[in-house]
Order: structure tokens, then sequence, then C-alpha cells
């Protein structure tokens, strides 16, 4: 699958579910922020590979839903009767375009981001997902992350 990007395949969680209850920890807010920002875009004139690495969080004490910070879309399926967990942190972005002959090892851009916050939250279904943003520097031309 990832092989046509000269890179690994995209991180998946076999389950999402823990903790059942209470915080998550630092790790786990790591694994699902992974989970949730690396996949495979392609389809019809979009091919690109998305990763992350170097991704470091730190989770805050949990407060109730606010339907002013944590709205759908950009929280999709949030639940309002769970805590949501604000996080910090940084990490690397990849996005990568399929190798050809003339690009193998510069078909990705590298997109560090330092100062990133974000939210942890759970789902109706009762899966933890986790997104950050910030601001960072964008590389072109780099090999695709080990």
């Amino acid at each position: 699958m990832a092989t046509k990007y000269g890179a690994r395949s995209p991180a998946t969680c076999s389950s999402r579910k823990e903790p059942a209850r209470g915080a998550l920890s630092a790790a786990q807010a790591v694994k699902y922020f992974i989970c949730d920002n690396e996949y495979l875009q392609d389809w019809a004139y979009r091919h690109e590979l998305h990763l992350v690495s170097d991704v470091k969080a730190e989770v805050g004490a949990g407060r109730r839903f606010d339907i002013t910070a944590d709205h759908p879309p950009a929280n999709e399926g949030i639940s309002t009767t769970e805590l949501v967990y604000p996080i910090k942190g940084s990490f690397v972005s990849w996005t990568c375009s399929p190798v050809e002959a003339s690009q193998a090892g510069k078909n990705c851009m590298k997109y560090t981001q330092q100062q990133t916050t974000g939210t942890c939250y759970k789902t109706n279904s009762g899966e933890w997902h986790c997104r950050m943003i910030g601001r960072g520097d964008f590389v072109a031309g780099q090999p695709p992350p080990k």
C-alpha cells in the first residue's frame, strides 16, 4: 500500500476504547493522535500519504464539553456527556507523493510543528480521538520518515 510512496504504512488502532473511564495517559493520547493523523489519501486526482513522527503530548485536567470550543464537525461524533481533555505538545507531519524515478527519496514535505494544542475526546460510541494543531516550518524534498 505505502510502498509506492517509499514509506511505511499508516498506523492503525485496533481499539480506541481504553481507558473506559477516567483520563487517558499521555502515551494513549500520542497513540490516538497518531491513528487520527496517519492515512492514505488515494482517490481521484489526489494521491498522498500522511504520516506523523516525533509526537509528544501532555494531557491536562478534564473539562466539560463546550459547544463553542468543541463543536462538530471538527470533532465529529464527540460525546457531549463525557469530559474533554486539553492536550499540548509537538509533532512532525509528513505529506508524501508517490515516488517517481526522478524524485525517489525526495517525495515528502516535512512540517515541524512546535507548541501545538488540542483536545482528546470520546465519541458517542466510546472511542477516543485526539487532535492538535500549531504552527511550524515546511521543508520540501524530504525522504519519507522511517
